[in-house]
């Protein structure tokens, strides 16, 4: 009964959020189909590389800590030890705005180095500043650990699909006003600060209401030598270097075509990317519930709770994911032409292989938050690392030989190396 009950949160939170990722998801194509049919294949790839590079920036020196500050505020209140909750979040705002400082300074110092590697037009250095800048209103990132450790998940969801609208609706209003690239950067900066409003205001409200004021959090000291002796920092420190070592395998393929092949090439395999990650985006809502159920399980010593969990997550998922690979099959060429233009069908191709590497992802997708659970971040880095050191071994060749496809290929490897590390870590430590 009580396995039912927490695979029922599990899946009763994922529907929540699963209904805005539709909506958010739909917007965002849209958008990113306003842009393509306004600017064009060339421009779309610029835009696409200058994403990719400030997310590269981002992730590495941006210690984002909502990680963490899951699964060490789910012990404090486990423990009802409130001063330690309250400790824990004024710790990770500060450590996220100072780290989130550093990222946007390095990224605004590499900024004109970039142009020059890829030969992009200098005119556009203006445009890759504001999308930099705009990268500001990240820094309330902690929000996401708000709202998931106190189960607000329909809140997070509505600012997701607001957010975006937003986008949406703001790109939508350049194309018909004045289709400037730069307009559409403008456009990005405007929906991501009234984004970072949302997040304030609706994590002011939930701490409120779970007894957290903002005055208490004002006030509380930080003791830095109980960060130190939970391990917070450490763990905190060891997933950022692990998200750092991700986009290696996340990016890389996108610099490697811009490079070899140029913007245009980077411009179609991004919605290749897109229209394949459609099926991993449908799952992202269990990843997100499923992290902070398994943190509660394995909290209380439920291993066996867990684990049956974990299971069933990974044959509904993988269901789910043959399902939209065979309507993809059918539709794809069609859908891309109507929603995309004809100069993206290339697309296609690349999508059929490439979605093999998202199967395998959803698949094995409970591995990373029992990971994690444990404190394990030491652990999880390591198999990231191997992972991607495999990854960049074969990417290379197989990218400049096949472009895009072989871009496809290496992250099919890239997953089947990560879940075999990843498996035996679980085994050794017989953690479930």
């Amino acid at each position: 009964m009580k396995i039912n009950k927490n695979l029922e949160r599990v899946l009763k939170n994922s529907a929540v959020v699963l209904t805005g990722n539709i909506g958010a998801n739909i917007f965002g194509l849209l958008a990113i189909s306003i842009f393509t049919k306004s600017m064009g294949v060339e421009v779309f790839g610029y835009y696409v590389i200058f994403l990719s590079f400030i997310e590269i920036i981002d992730k590495i020196f941006n210690f984002q800590t909502w990680q963490g500050f899951i699964k060490y505020s789910i012990d404090f209140m486990s423990r009802n030890d409130r001063s330690g909750f309250i400790m824990l979040l004024k710790f990770c705002f500060f450590f996220d705005m100072a780290s989130l400082f550093i990222s946007i300074v390095i990224a605004y110092f590499f900024s004109s180095l970039l142009l020059g590697f890829f030969d992009i037009p200098k005119e556009h250095l203006y445009v890759l500043i504001i999308l930099i800048l705009s990268t500001f209103f990240n820094v309330f990132e902690i929000s996401v650990g708000i709202f998931r450790a106190f189960d607000e998940f329909k809140i997070q969801t509505k600012i997701t699909v607001v957010s975006a609208f937003l986008k949406m609706a703001s790109f939508g209003l350049v194309a018909l006003v004045d289709p400037k690239f730069e307009y559409f950067s403008y456009a990005v900066f405007l929906s991501q600060s009234i984004t970072f409003f949302l997040k304030v205001t609706q994590s002011k409200k939930v701490l409120e209401r779970n007894g957290y004021r903002v005055k208490d959090i004002i006030n509380q000291k930080i003791e830095l030598q109980k960060i130190k002796d939970l391990n917070i920092l450490s763990f905190i420190i060891y997933n950022n270097i692990n998200t750092g070592v991700r986009m290696v395998s996340r990016q890389l393929d996108i610099v490697l075509i811009g490079r070899f092949f140029g913007p245009d090439s980077v411009g179609i395999y991004r919605i290749a990317k897109e229209i394949g990650s459609i099926a991993a985006r449908l799952s992202d809502p269990i990843y997100q519930t499923i992290y902070p159920e398994l943190a509660r399980l394995l909290s209380l010593g439920k291993h066996l709770e867990a684990k049956n969990v974990a299971v069933k997550i990974s044959f509904y998922g993988g269901v789910v994911a043959l399902i939209t690979y065979v309507v993809f099959i059918f539709l794809g060429e069609f859908a891309i032409t109507l929603v995309f233009g004809g100069e993206f069908l290339r697309a296609y191709d690349v999508v059929l292989i490439y979605y093999f590497s998202i199967l395998i992802s959803i698949i094995v997708l409970p591995l990373n938050p029992i990971i994690f659970s444990y404190g394990l971040a030491k652990e999880a880095t390591i198999n990231q690392v191997i992972a991607t050191l495999v990854y960049v071994i074969v990417c290379f060749p197989l990218i400049y030989v096949y472009g895009d496809i072989g871009a496809s290929f290496s992250y099919i490897i890239f997953y089947l190396v990560w879940t075999w590390v990843t498996l035996n870590t679980i085994k050794k430590g017989s953690l479930l």
